[in-house]
């Protein structure tokens, strides 16, 4: 068990990292697409870089993103001692 301040400290941290990985996804999915137009210009394998990092690459980054949250709060939980081994 831990105590309260070490609960507090880790929801703090918790909190911190959601709002981190929020604001990352919102970064990806929302501001990155204003650039595509701009990449259209650009080819690679004949289609637009535009329209290729809209498709895959905004997709790719936030599942990478999601796999890294999950790492970061899993490290998190066990340096605070809330891991459920079994």
């Amino acid at each position: 068990m831990i105590d309260d301040e070490q609960r507090r400290l880790h929801g703090k941290r918790s909190l911190r990292l959601a709002i981190g990985a929020a604001a990352a996804v919102f970064l990806i999915a929302l501001i990155l697409p204003l650039f595509a137009p701009s990449l259209n210009g650009l080819s690679l394998l004949r289609f637009p870089l535009g329209l290729l990092l809209l498709s895959h690459g905004t997709v790719i980054a936030i599942v990478a993103l999601i796999y890294w949250a999950a790492a970061r709060q899993d490290l998190l939980d066990r340096r605070h001692g809330l891991t459920s081994e079994f």
